[in-house]
């Protein structure tokens, strides 16, 4: 199955949440992008429809976060349905300097050129238990 441009655009997508660039992933977001977390730590899967309200949920990244990073380990084209899927871990340190690992799969669907959908999934386990000792 060949690659695509789109799978680029999807690790710069996760390079700019990396270097804490939040009004950078503008470049990589179409307008009616809808941001889905189905397994957020508490319960409530969370939702964010238009870019927006995208950017503003991702705000709190560079305000948690000292530094953060991912290694992409599998990556796959779904030219049928223009879906970049990649598969990620992250470690980050966190202001309070705890250590922040996790596993992820992100689905990407494209319109254009440009992420229309974005889900993520992770370990919301992993997540609550890092957040849950912050203070």
């Amino acid at each position: 199955m060949p690659d695509s441009p789109h799978l680029a655009t999807a690790e710069g997508l996760l390079d700019r949440i990396a270097r804490l660039d939040i009004d950078g992933l503008r470049g990589y977001l179409h307008e009616d992008i809808v941001m889905e977390l189905p397994f957020a730590p508490g319960n409530e899967p969370l939702r964010f429809a238009g870019l927006e309200n995208v950017i503003r949920a991702m705000r709190s990244a560079p305000e948690t976060f000292h530094r953060f990073q991912f290694s992409i380990h599998e990556r796959y084209w779904c030219a049928g349905r223009n879906t970049a899927i990649l598969e990620a871990t992250s470690m980050g340190l966190m202001k309070s300097r705890r250590i922040y690992q996790n596993r992820y799969v992100f689905v990407f669907r494209f319109r254009e050129d440009r992420v229309v959908r974005w889900l993520e999934f992770f370990d919301p386990l992993a997540a609550a238990a890092t957040m849950d000792t912050q203070s």
